[in-house]
């Protein structure tokens, strides 16, 4: 008894340390813990999850890269692992709460955000789905997730995306999704993008994005024409930063230290970006890009409406469990697919932003 007393004084100095360590680590990488976020409050993130596929082939898809017997020998315990991390770091962003409104890209169907939503801590929240097939070539599409106790279904429609000049072109769908805040009883006016890749080089593939954000620009003038402050919450993965044409130009998404006005737009995602972060890292050029952004409409920003947003910057979750860290000690997502298989969770990292409650709500 003596030797093991003795042996427990000697390794509790060591056992607070590691538990020290572990606590530092985990409370700090989650913003919610060392924040003052208020209880009444809606969570909305936006995670481009890499290329999320089922095992099953599906003879109307172009899946045959994501069955056991393709290229990427993609099978049930790959997919059973994938789904458990993309829910992990989902129910990890806050941790005293799930998030109300998740918006997603890279799925390729509504089964499997099903197995997401239904793992971990996300369990524990009464979620509803809403996605289309769309017309994408590699048949991955957007959809979102939002929390049914406190959001109801008003709307939803997929919005084409065309090419003037070529009508083979096919991408991802623009997501438009309206729902009521049951407590808040007004609206919001979600749209969900995933916009044509860089492929072929930024500049080669620019109009491609560029013809995405007219459209969407349509979309959001013609809500500005029926009421001076809609509540827009615009999100996705781009494929372009905040300074380029299409988010700054085209869209008009402007900075969120500009002057506020309700029927504008802004960009949450441009200080990130200012300070050279970003959500996807581009291991050709040795930079994080501000692909994934939340663009809001001014009245969101403003404090006289029923609610507002907590910062007017996106925050980026980036918790060291979800990065990899290569031989030179450079940091990136810790991704599913780079050649071969890692096993990580994805290629990019989820963005996220809170709203709250005002008092003008009581």
């Amino acid at each position: 008894m003596k030797m093991i007393n003795i042996l427990i004084k000697r390794l509790l100095p060591i056992l607070n340390l590691v538990f020290l360590v572990f606590f530092l680590t985990e409370s700090g990488s989650l913003e919610a813990q060392n924040s003052k976020v208020p209880k009444k409050n809606i969570l909305v993130v936006f995670y481009n999850v890499e290329n999320l596929f089922d095992t099953i082939d599906d003879p109307t898809k172009n899946d045959n890269e994501f069955l056991p017997s393709g290229k990427k020998e993609w099978n049930t315990e790959k997919y059973l692992d994938k789904t458990e991390k993309l829910s992990q770091v989902l129910s990890s962003i806050d941790s005293r709460k799930n998030p109300d409104i998740i918006g997603l890209c890279e799925i390729e169907d509504a089964v499997v955000i099903q197995d997401v939503i239904t793992k971990n801590n996300l369990s524990k929240t009464k979620y509803s789905i809403v996605h289309f097939e769309s017309p994408d070539r590699r048949s991955i599409d957007v959809a979102l997730v939002y929390n049914t106790q406190k959001l109801q279904l008003l709307h939803k429609q997929k919005i084409l995306v065309a090419l003037q000049n070529d009508p083979d072109f096919k991408t991802r769908d623009i997501l438009y999704v309206k729902l009521y805040h049951k407590s808040l009883k007004d609206t919001f006016n979600i749209f969900v993008n995933h916009w044509p890749s860089r492929s072929g080089g930024q500049e080669k593939s620019e109009h491609k994005r560029i013809a995405a954000a007219k459209r969407l620009k349509q979309l959001t003038d013609s809500l500005f024409s029926v009421s001076n402050s809609p509540n827009i919450i615009i999100m996705g993965d781009f494929n372009d930063e905040p300074n380029n044409m299409s988010i700054q130009q085209i869209l008009n998404a402007l900075p969120t230290d500009t002057t506020l006005v309700k029927n504008h737009l802004y960009n949450t995602a441009y200080s990130p970006f200012r300070q050279q972060t970003g959500s996807y890292y581009y291991s050709r050029e040795k930079k994080w890009n501000m692909l994934d952004q939340i663009i809001l409409s001014g009245n969101l920003l403003s404090n006289d409406g029923k609610i507002v947003a907590w910062k007017t910057t996106q925050e980026i979750f980036k918790p060291e469990w979800i990065l990899y860290t290569d031989k030179n000690g450079t940091k990136s997502p810790s991704r599913t697919y780079g050649g071969k298989y890692f096993g990580g969770y994805s290629d990019h990292l989820p963005v996220y932003i809170y709203f709250t409650l005002t008092r003008k709500t009581k």
